[in-house]
């Protein structure tokens, strides 16, 4: 695809606009309280606003579009079968949310201080940035595959006579920017990026959602026709029921719901917006808007899969597996639809967010390593200046494991089970948090064995189906690891609650529970 100078136009002037708006944020940050959430300053309309962009990275586009590649329909029934139990629970009711805003905390592990023990921080701060890091790691590589596709271009290119690895030279070209608004204006400005990325991403999605139905058919009835044909033919009946053997099954959907419910006090870059909230309510209200907002656009997402195997097929072109095929089949939509004068505000909408989704990670797990691992470990707390220095740091030492991670990993599942795999490794956090809010018998010692069950099992289906082959005694055993990783954050949820349960039951340690939930408002 050839960008005209529209398009070159478009993108120069949404990146100088992002700049700026990044280098004014910076004005606002005076302290750690600042960098790290805000100031607790962020009100209704604009954390709703933020919040409604949050997560949306380039990786969780492919991620969907590749389900409803594979699956049809499935996986739309999946998450609304998700969000029927999570919007009344938690967007209406306020289920744990409104609880966790009203401790005051900054960050999810400085909870698990006040209620379990300093020791518990330490760990939990482990375990929520080994699986946050390893979660995000591999969205600049499929991200920087998917521009790729887009535009056409080949593995290779070549500048001032050398040659350079495109999908690499992509990775960086997406870190540094995601690593600069982190380090220069951080939460202040993850909050106003996203604002501004909530804006052009919406934009953007409808736009190629409406070229991509166009293109399926002349009329409803025939884009209708059309779609159900192609489900039928290359799926069959798993293509709209998620219960069907051929699609989700049992394993999934609960995996699926259990992770979404936990996920909500588990998964930092969410929890900022919550803990920046101005009140337990406006908390509650970001997340209901959120979730909404994520309904529409996830359907979107959808049909950009199911629409992609309408007009490219199913034929796997050369140098492709069928895996590889069905994550960057809506790209090869987007490079045969869009046209030249809007590509450039799909470029640009993609490109915000997924550095702004990024830097928003990134500064995350930075503040989960600094402020509840290594802080914990002094006496006298550091300095601001110094403070917001080591966090900078750390933020740097992350953007150089994910360069690395995305150069040496290769993936055997597909996105989405990447997802929910790594983000188990902090679902025990989740689950902790949960008990530890609403049961006054969690005890210490069960916070630990939860979370340490949770760490070991997905990082043992990690490490083990990149290595199995390598290792004599287990391929003699079996061809491949025995589990899928749905099958392993499952059991790893399933036995964490068990044994945190049991060991409050059986444990003597004295609790210091607190009833957050009173008066909330």
């Amino acid at each position: 695809m050839r960008l005209i100078a529209i398009d070159w136009v478009i993108i120069v002037l949404a990146c100088g606009l992002l700049l700026g708006v990044t280098i004014w944020t910076k004005r606002y940050v005076k302290g750690v309280a600042d960098f790290t959430v805000a100031g607790r300053k962020v009100r209704v309309w604009l954390g709703l606003s933020a919040s409604s962009a949050d997560g949306i990275a380039i990786a969780s586009v492919i991620a969907i579009s590749q389900q409803s590649f594979e699956s049809g329909f499935s996986y739309m029934w999946l998450f609304f079968l998700s969000m029927l139990i999570c919007v009344p629970l938690i967007g209406i009711y306020g289920f744990g949310i409104k609880r966790y805003r009203a401790t005051g905390v900054q960050t999810l592990p400085q909870y698990y201080e006040m209620r379990y023990s300093k020791g518990v921080r330490r760990v939990a701060g482990i375990a929520i940035a080994i699986g946050g890091v390893l979660n995000m790691a591999i969205f600049p590589m499929i991200a920087a595959e998917f521009l790729m596709v887009i535009l056409g271009l080949p593995d290779k290119i070549v500048f001032m006579g050398s040659q350079f690895d495109t999908t690499l030279t992509f990775v960086i070209i997406l870190l540094v920017p995601s690593v600069f608004f982190a380090l220069l204006g951080g939460f202040v400005t993850v909050v106003v990026t996203n604002y501004v990325q909530a804006i052009i991403m919406a934009v953007a999605i409808f736009a190629v959602t409406w070229l991509a139905l166009v293109k399926c058919g002349s009329s409803v009835k025939d884009v209708v026709d059309n779609i159900y044909a192609t489900l039928n033919t290359n799926i069959g009946s798993g293509a709209f029921n998620l219960f069907q053997k051929n699609s989700y099954g049992p394993v999934w959907i609960v995996f699926f719901i259990a992770s979404n419910i936990y996920g909500v006090l588990s998964f930092p870059p969410s929890l900022a917006m919550t803990s920046g909230a101005e009140n337990p309510e406006v908390a509650r209200k970001m997340y209901l808007v959120r979730t909404i907002f994520n309904n529409g656009r996830m359907l979107c997402l959808v049909l950009w899969g199911i629409c992609a195997m309408v007009v490219i097929g199913m034929a796997v072109p050369a140098g492709m597996d069928k895996q590889d095929l069905s994550r960057v089949a809506s790209a090869m939509l987007i490079n045969k639809i869009v046209p030249p004068g809007l590509i450039g505000i799909v470029l640009i909408g993609l490109i915000f967010a997924e550095t702004s989704t990024l830097s928003a990670y990134l500064l995350s797990w930075s503040t989960i390593i600094v402020n509840d691992v290594i802080c914990s470990f002094r006496e006298k707390p550091f300095t601001n200046q110094t403070h917001i220095r080591l966090l900078k740091m750390t933020v740097l030492s992350i953007a150089v494991f994910i360069f690395l991670w995305s150069i040496y990993y290769e993936q055997s599942e597909s996105i989405l089970t990447y997802q929910y795999l790594t983000g188990t490794i902090f679902t025990g956090a989740g689950i902790i948090s949960f008990f530890g809010l609403y049961w006054k018998r969690t005890t210490t010692s069960a916070a630990y064995i939860a979370l340490v069950i949770c760490m070991v099992v997905p990082m043992a289906d990690l490490f083990l189906k990149q290595h199995w082959h390598s290792i004599a005694f287990l391929s003699s055993y079996s061809e491949s690891y025995p589990l899928r990783g749905e099958q392993s954050g499952l059991l790893a949820i399933v036995l964490a609650m068990i044994a945190i349960y049991a060991a409050s039951i059986v444990s003597k340690d004295k609790t210091k529970f607190v009833n957050y939930g009173i008066g909330l408002k």
